[in-house]
């Protein structure tokens, strides 16, 4: 017997009524009365493009899917919808007709199933999709992937989202054989128990309403009986806002705009397009991507560079900008810059708010790339990536979409380390340091 209880990750209060879904072959399953037979078909994929809808998700519900998709339950449909539209939550769950959504579509490929281990492979998980899933995978996409992958493997979200040759992962692969079922609710307290048989690995998954799935592996392999379970989910709400938080020491102590500044920096940590729907209209005005933000399909769509980072965190704390074409890193050039800033040695201990650029040829001239150092700073951001705070980590990165030696880049807004800066320069040939005046003035006040 698998016995679980599911919690808030935040508050650790029980939660009641989660639907926990224990899935694997029909062979390991199927001697379980309460077992049922799953789809042979895959699970419909969210890539239809609906513009010009307004109304709640029930409306979209019968409007659009319920006599259109077969395979996706309302209850399916409700939560998925705020996970593969973030802009919904931000709306009060309200469809608007002047923005554009995600709908499921029928599928008739193969569902595929977690069940293939990958390992000796080095890159980003768009790498991974286009060498080992795209092309042979058909019954699952480009974002199901993106986001369950994280959810398999932990090892993954906690490594910035990058696979690593010396570690294995598991991967979807197509599996035409029978699969099984077996299906509960947490209790008041939030307890749960399903019956098992020795085998495995099973999929476990567990959702509830306003939480983010949760999706794992076990194996029943020799399991003890009773096999103990603790399932904490993560508030919807808190993957719009990210839960990053500062650690730098006296850090409630800092001067308002200096905390302003880093908090908008962390704020912006995460996959670009979920951040672009949670900044405020003003702030979505100085990302390179609002111009696109009505072309869904458009690569540029609601992208965020790295000077976006810069100049939003500035706007945070009422600094000064420079009066040029602030969609340029070399706006923050230290010659360009003149009375707003003064360069620093990078080597020495930098503050909060100190921008570095990156450059090729002299140091003179142009700048290609600009970073943000906001001190040390841990948790989980809007798109699951893990901070550890023994790794160090203490300057904001983003960068346009683009390819940067064969690999693809700029699909959010990142945390590096100092270290990462001054020693690989972020792939540039020089690195500088620029204080702005008014900032370092706040800091000397203080």
């Amino acid at each position: 017997m698998l016995h679980g209880r599911i919690l808030d990750r935040t508050t650790l209060a029980p939660i009641a009524g989660a639907a926990i879904q224990l899935t694997g072959p029909a062979d390991l399953l199927r001697s379980l009365p309460s077992a049922v037979a799953l789809p042979a078909t895959a699970a419909p994929a969210w890539t239809r493009i609906l513009t010009g809808f307004a109304g709640t998700r029930w409306q979209c519900w019968v409007a659009q899917i319920r006599d259109q998709v077969p395979g996706i339950s309302w209850a399916e449909f409700r939560d998925q919808a705020l996970l593969y539209n973030p802009q919904l939550s931000a709306s009060g769950r309200l469809f608007r007709a002047d923005q554009s959504y995600l709908l499921p579509v029928a599928s008739s490929a193969p569902p595929a199933r977690w069940t293939r281990t990958l390992s000796g492979f080095a890159g980003t998980r768009w790498d991974c999709w286009v060498a080992h899933v795209r092309d042979q995978v058909p019954g699952i996409g480009w974002a199901e992937f993106r986001d369950k992958v994280l959810y398999y493997n932990q090892l993954l979200a906690a490594g910035g989202r990058v696979f690593h040759p010396d570690r294995s992962y598991v991967i979807p692969q197509t599996d035409r054989r029978p699969w099984m079922a077996l299906s509960a609710t947490s209790a008041a307290d939030g307890s749960f128990q399903l019956p098992l048989t020795q085998g495995g690995p099973a999929d476990l998954s567990v959702s509830a309403e306003g939480y983010l799935p949760d999706l794992r592996q076990i194996s029943l392999a020799g399991a003890s009986d009773p096999l103990a379970c603790l399932v904490q989910l993560q508030p919807a709400e808190s993957r719009r806002s990210g839960s990053i938080r500062s650690a730098l020491p006296g850090y409630a102590a800092l001067p308002a705009p200096r905390r302003a500044l880093i908090e908008a920096a962390l704020f912006l940590l995460g996959d670009d397009r979920q951040t672009y729907d949670a900044l405020p209209p003003e702030w979505q005005a100085h990302c390179f991507g609002h111009r696109y933000a009505s072309q869904p399909d458009n690569r540029s769509c609601k992208d965020i560079g790295c000077a976006d980072v810069v100049t939003i965190a500035l706007l945070a704390a009422s600094c000064p900008l420079p009066k040029a074409n602030l969609f340029l890193s070399d706006s923050y050039h230290p010659a360009r810059l003149g009375a707003l800033g003064a360069e620093v040695d990078p080597a020495t201990p930098l503050q909060p708010g100190d921008i570095l650029v990156y450059g090729n040829g002299p140091r003179d001239n142009h700048a290609s790339h600009v970073t943000l150092y906001v001190g040390p700073f841990w948790g989980t951001d809007r798109g699951g990536a893990s901070y550890p705070l023994a790794a160090g980590y203490n300057v904001v990165e983003g960068s346009l979409l683009g390819t940067l030696n064969g690999h693809t880049i700029g699909r959010g807004v990142i945390g590096v380390t100092l270290a990462q800066c001054l020693r690989g320069r972020r792939g540039y040939a020089w690195v500088r340091a620029v204080r702005l005046r008014a900032l370092d003035a706040l800091l000397r006040a203080a």
